[in-house]
């Protein structure tokens, strides 16, 4: 039998060891609380646990059996065995206790300067966020209430407090109200943000373009990256993000690709004038040939004599003097061109009576009308129709619009000038039955050089000047032009619109005084020549 209190206890070694076992199943049996953690756990007090708690069993027992057996072979009597027992096992406590207590304050001491050495990386980092250049963002817990920024992202954000909360998630009175973020155009919602779904889902979030609006009407691009924050578990527990403000950025590449797109434009532009100028200088050349070809003909057959018929000699000469006529007009419509575009044209402005205007105008282009098969109609207001204008130069108008009618319309057909006077203005429309415009071409008519025709395919003569200079000389008059038609093969009419002086002034149309000289306003119209 073990020792025990005599007439009390009696105990078998079997059952007491297994008594004993069961003891330390019992304290063992829970993982998380109780005995077996305090013991098993990485603390400085289960460190102390586990030095002093096999010497607190072990040894009492060890110094209990070695007195039994010195009892029992009688070298000492019971109290003193008793005595120095509780010594022995005191004083083996005591240095024990004071091992472990130093063991434990060196511990102690290595954490403080861990610590220590943690804080001042702390320090070290956080210097280092408020010195970087682009912002950063930290939320200090899964659902981002509460997120801190360096400088750059608090100024930024427009928070003047270092400490200040820079999360839109925050509780109402702490959340920043003075912007709105947005992507694509949309609002988003606080929990939507980036910093706010990577703490909360654990996604990684890269290069978002976000535009924070602020309520003074200051928009700003950022760009934003965020990552979440890991606890031991791998869960989230936060997030960090970075932001850069590429407003300027954004800004530098708009006006990039507006330059681009202006320079496509004035490329385009270039290539087009120089296109115009091209074909201007072959449309020249060839208006100036032709003519001196048949003059340069006639005339050294006239010169050797080699021309006897009069009625030859009077072809001769009538197409030199067509010819020269043709080149004379051609050299004035360029430089009623010049003129109109240095703004040097001078108008000889007094009160004229249309109607003989577009007489005197249609007995000019009657010859040619009648050689092309053309019938050439006027029909003039039966009440004076005076306005105030330049005689010379209005005729040139009319000419222009009337010869151009005759010009494209097949033989048959008819060109009718109609002049009728309103209130305020006189109206002359001229139309013919001829080839028409292509609706996508009547916004290019009253273009300089233009002509539908061009290069190989040119049908008809002239430079494409005389419809401009007619809406030029109109609008000088302070009148409009206008040009319309159904379509190839049905016609087109021109319509001038100008203005008519009081009906006091009417009878003063065939009075020499009253002139006066209008300048033309330099014009940029159409390309250069």
């Amino acid at each position: 039998m073990l020792y025990g209190v005599a007439g009390f206890t009696g105990i078998s070694l079997r059952a007491a060891v297994a008594l004993l076992l069961l003891s330390f199943g019992l304290l063992a049996a829970s993982v998380d609380r109780g005995f077996g953690p305090i013991v098993a756990g990485p603390g400085a007090g289960s460190i102390m646990a586990r030095r002093i708690l096999a010497f607190a069993v072990s040894v009492p027992l060890l110094l209990g059996w070695i007195r039994l057996q010195l009892e029992k072979v009688g070298y000492i009597d019971a109290p003193f065995a008793v005595a120095a027992l509780m010594l022995a096992i005191v004083a083996i406590l005591t240095g024990l206790i004071v091992r472990t207590a130093m063991r434990v304050n060196r511990i102690e001491e290595r954490r403080l300067a861990a610590e220590a050495q943690l804080r001042d990386r702390l320090h070290e980092i956080e210097a280092m966020m408020e010195v970087l250049p682009i912002g950063l963002l930290i939320a200090t817990d899964r659902s981002a209430r509460r997120i801190v920024g360096n400088r750059v992202a608090r100024e930024f954000l427009r928070i003047p407090e270092a400490d200040g909360n820079l999360s839109l998630s925050a509780p109402p009175g702490e959340a920043p109200s003075h912007f709105r973020v947005f992507q694509d155009g949309v609002e988003l919602a606080p929990d939507d943000l980036p910093v706010q779904r990577a703490a909360r889902e654990g996604v990684a979030l890269h290069d978002l373009e976000l535009d924070i609006v602020f309520d003074d009407g200051e928009v700003k691009r950022e760009l934003i990256s965020a990552l979440p924050l890991l606890d031991a578990n791998g869960e989230p527990r936060g997030a960090v993000a970075s932001l850069m403000d590429i407003t300027a950025r954004r800004a530098a590449e708009k006006e990039r690709e507006e330059l681009l797109v202006r320079e496509r434009e004035l490329r385009a532009q270039a290539e087009a004038a120089n296109r115009a100028k091209d074909e201007f200088l072959a449309t020249v050349s060839h208006e100036l040939r032709t003519p001196l070809t048949a003059i340069l003909g006639w005339a050294s057959m006239l010169r050797e004599g080699t021309v006897k018929d009069p009625a030859t000699v009077d072809h001769a000469l009538a197409t030199i003097e067509r010819g020269a006529k043709a080149q004379a007009q051609l050299i004035d419509d360029l430089l009623d061109v010049s003129r109109l575009r240095a703004g040097m044209l001078r108008l000889d402005a007094r009160p004229v009576d249309l109607a003989a205007v577009v007489k005197a105008a249609a007995d000019v282009v009657r010859p040619a009308a009648d050689e092309a098969g053309v019938e050439l109609r006027v029909l003039l207001a039966e009440d004076p129709c005076v306005v105030r204008g330049d005689a010379t130069r209005l005729q040139q108008v009319v000419w222009n619009l009337l010869s151009n009618a005759v010009k494209f319309s097949r033989p048959g057909s008819v060109v009718e000038a109609r002049l009728s006077a309103g209130e305020t203005d006189a109206v002359l429309t001229v139309t013919d039955t001829g080839e028409g415009i292509a609706p996508e071409l009547l916004p290019h008519v009253f273009d300089r050089f233009w002509q539908a025709e061009s290069g190989r395919t040119r049908r008809h003569g002239g430079l494409g000047l005389g419809l401009s200079i007619a809406r030029d000389l109109v609008e000088l008059h302070g009148g409009t032009i206008e040009a319309a038609s159904d379509g190839p093969g049905r016609g087109a009419r021109f319509t001038v619109r100008l203005p008519r002086p009081p009906s006091e002034k009417v009878a003063a149309a065939v009075s020499p005084q009253g002139a006066e000289a209008l300048a033309a306003p330099p014009t940029a119209r159409g390309p250069a020549s």
